[in-house]
């Protein structure tokens, strides 16, 4: 029985793997990219700062930053609202602006 088990989760890491970078199945994005000049993000689960690119989805945890001169713009999933990230290369979270959906 523990061998019908494995097969499954092992499916399920492989299959959560976006990028290079191991997301959680239940992760829902509550925001995504839509400008992105500089603009650099920091998941939740790793400890660098790594560019970010347009339509690239957001979560629950993630910081931005934008460098002076930069740009970002991102839309709330749960609304549609956007948000310009001031761009004076402080870290600010993603949840400070977008909700998660309610289920």
């Amino acid at each position: 029985m523990k061998t019908n088990l494995s097969i499954p989760l092992v499916l399920t890491l492989a299959l959560t793997m976006v990028n290079g970078e191991i997301l959680l199945a239940q992760k829902q994005p509550i925001a995504q990219v839509i400008e992105s000049q500089g603009m650099k993000v920091k998941r939740e689960q790793n400890s660098e700062y790594k560019d970010i690119k347009v339509q690239d989805n957001l979560y629950l945890g993630d910081l931005l930053r934008v460098p002076k001169g930069g740009k970002g713009v991102i839309q709330c999933t749960n609304n549609s609202t956007t948000w310009t990230v001031p761009d004076d290369d402080l870290p600010r979270g993603v949840a400070n602006t977008c909700s998660p959906r309610k289920s």
